[in-house]
């Protein structure tokens, strides 16, 4: 889809992926149209993390505590609505695309080293599409979004947002999966790294249930001890996470890890 409207119509990815999301809205799964991907060749991947790396490094350093257009005064109004702070956007390197649809994004940085970006859309109608685009080329299979290098324990999040939450709540070792199972390729780089114990802190839903008890396979694990109502890290704030920290460190205790 996106080589197709890059070659015929001028479009980055970005732009291709949010044209599409404009034509999907509304199909029904029957009626969205289906694609078939071939394997990508060495070259191709290195070529696709380089034009990853060319857009988020080629678009404008933001001063977020003073934003001096409209499109970054907009994003920071609606991170800000969430309970993220200038600074927190500022120490996470965010910036704006310029593009309606999806128009702040991210670095993913696994240990320091630049894995893609990851752009997130502020439209709810968007969202119920599609809440976070990736640069084409990016693999989440082998990515874990965070620092985790010398970390005995690490918090797994599902979310990009989800661990930026946790970050600016004070929890600097908490990490990110990109979904709601930790796949063979992040285990092997969290074990590489000498990580040994897990905070499962999954979305508290079915399906982050169903994580958290595959992290409890491979690690001695805690579950985050969620507060009725909140389905996700994204929706704490100081109070709620203070409480539930206190929980877990007395679950911590009691599960006896050599920190």
């Amino acid at each position: 889809m996106a080589e197709v409207e890059r070659k015929h119509h001028g479009l980055n990815e970005l732009q291709a992926a949010v044209k599409f999301s404009k034509m999907v809205n509304g199909m029904s799964k029957e009626e969205l149209p289906k694609f078939q991907v071939k394997p990508r060749t060495k070259e191709e991947d290195h070529e696709l993390y380089a034009q990853a790396y060319d857009f988020y490094h080629g678009l404008v350093t933001v001063n977020w505590h003073d934003p001096q257009f409209l499109e970054a005064e907009e994003v920071l109004d609606y991170m800000e609505f969430r309970g993220f702070t200038a600074t927190t956007l500022t120490k996470a390197k965010a910036k704006v695309t310029f593009e309606e649809a999806y128009s702040m994004v991210f670095p993913m940085m696994d240990n320091g080293k630049f894995r893609g970006w990851v752009s997130r859309t502020m439209d709810p109608e968007i969202a119920k599409w599609r809440k976070y685009l990736y640069n084409k080329g990016f693999s989440r299979s082998n990515t874990v979004v965070g620092n985790y290098r010398h970390c005995k324990y690490v918090v797994i999040v599902e979310g990009f947002m989800d661990r930026l939450k946790l970050v600016q709540l004070g929890v600097p070792n908490a990490v990110a999966i990109l979904g709601w199972k930790l796949s063979q390729g992040q285990l092997d780089k969290l074990k590489s790294e000498g990580v040994q114990y897990a905070v499962a802190a999954t979305d508290n839903d079915e399906a982050g249930r169903k994580g958290a008890a595959w992290i409890a396979k491979n690690f001695p694990t805690v579950r985050w001890p969620y507060l009725k109502g909140l389905k996700d890290p994204g929706d704490f704030d100081k109070k709620s996470f203070l409480k539930m920290w206190k929980k877990l460190e007395v679950e911590m205790e009691k599960a006896q890890w050599d920190l």
